[in-house]
């Protein structure tokens, strides 16, 4: 899960980069600058395709893992 979110503080909206932690089990914000700024859009979206990087190259780990697993138990079941 990743996304951005906004937040308003005394009248200013501040925007934040969002992400569910697996290793804390729990919601993280990292503070981009105000919402209204193309910077802190630009800062936002980095991190979010970094994020989904990140996420991608463990999945792919994960996958390559389950597959060789299968294929392991698929050579056992035509030996026996």
């Amino acid at each position: 899960m990743v996304g951005t979110a906004t937040k308003k503080v005394k009248g200013r909206t501040y925007l934040y980069f969002t992400y569910y932690d697996p290793n804390t089990k729990s919601k993280k914000e990292i503070y981009c600058g105000l919402a209204n700024d193309a910077n802190s859009k630009k800062n936002a979206l980095e991190l979010e395709s970094n994020k989904l990087k990140e996420q991608r190259e463990r999945l792919t780990e994960k996958i390559e893992q389950i597959e060789s697993e299968l294929k392991k138990r698929k050579k056992k079941t035509v030996t026996t």
